[in-house]
């Protein structure tokens, strides 16, 4: 793989973990090609994006968002890292849809990133709470 490649390979990764809110890095080692195969189609299934990366083109597409310290990740990239991307909700019914299958990967890491607009809503949400709770009291 050329410098170019990686290059864009980085840029791509880097793209993808700043659109998503939630992603997962796994191990497969010592899956079969068939057993691989098959993680993949259940993920296609799914509409879960499953793929497979060098751990070092993680770690640099991981180290261009600033926003985000995504270091304490670092130390699960050894051995065969793939990467999941998915939202919460389709995450969680995909884990689902994996322990009916019987199909087992580990995941290494796992990323979830609340926005501030929820934070916001949670602020908001709690303030309404104590206003509610301010009133039973009077």
């Amino acid at each position: 793989m050329t410098r170019e490649e990686k290059g864009q390979i980085i840029e791509e990764l880097s793209a993808k973990f700043a659109e998503n809110n939630h992603f997962y890095i796994t191990d497969a080692t010592g899956f079969t090609v068939e057993q691989i195969n098959n993680f993949r189609r259940l993920c296609y299934k799914s509409g879960v994006e499953y793929r497979v990366y060098k751990n070092t083109l993680i770690q640099k597409a991981l180290e261009r968002n600033k926003e985000v310290d995504y270091s304490p990740m670092f130390k699960a990239l050894k051995g065969f890292s793939g990467v999941i991307f998915s939202s919460v909700i389709s995450s969680i019914l995909f884990l689902l849809d994996v322990q009916k299958s019987f199909v087992f990967i580990a995941l290494k890491a796992d990323f979830l990133c609340i926005h501030s607009d929820m934070q916001k809503a949670t602020e908001s949400e709690k303030g309404r709470e104590r206003e509610r709770e301010r009133r039973k009291t009077v």
